[in-house]
């Protein structure tokens, strides 16, 4: 049912519909805001502090038919990092984030369902800029990276793989 939903209400927005009260096209609506900042300020973007303002100036340069209630950040973490400090940012945070993924020692099961999570919630929400999405991220990054121990191998293992090995 809320599929056919949002089907309608794209179908509308597409047509030159209101947005308003449509949470997935009131999303659409900041990120095209946010796509219009990054393409303005591409390398470096505009500063965490001028964020707020420069995707206001973006809504009212691109003439949304959104409430003032309804101008928001950009709703996703990954495009709010590229408003913020450019391509060169995003590449970094993208790089920091996906390192413990590929480079951890200690990684398993349990650290890709938490980094499957976090990446999928930063698509539709700035995940680190509340609290509750930074103590999540920094909570359960830290407790599957450091807090559990690290899987042993047997002596027979090591000793069966040191054999194949010759």
């Amino acid at each position: 049912m809320r599929l056919l939903q949002v089907m309608w209400e794209f179908d509308q927005y597409s047509k030159g519909g209101d947005p308003n009260g449509h949470s997935v096209m009131q999303r659409l609506e900041s990120w095209k805001a946010a796509m219009g900042v990054i393409k303005s300020n591409p390398l470096f973007g505009v500063g965490t502090g001028d964020l707020p303002r420069q995707v206001f100036k973006q809504y009212q340069l691109m003439n949304s038919k959104l409430n003032s209630n309804h101008l928001l950040r950009p709703h996703n973490q990954y495009l709010a990092i590229a408003v913020a400090f450019g391509m060169a940012g995003l590449c970094y945070f993208l790089y920091a984030l996906c390192y413990p993924l590929f480079f951890s020692k200690n990684r398993n099961y349990f650290y890709l369902v938490f980094f499957l999570i976090l990446v999928i919630s930063m698509l539709t929400e700035d995940t680190l800029e509340t609290q509750p999405g930074a103590t999540f991220f920094a909570f359960f990054n830290a407790l599957f990276l450091f807090g559990m121990p690290m899987p042993q191998r047997s002596t027979n293992e090591t000793y069966e793989l040191t054999n194949y090995e010759k």
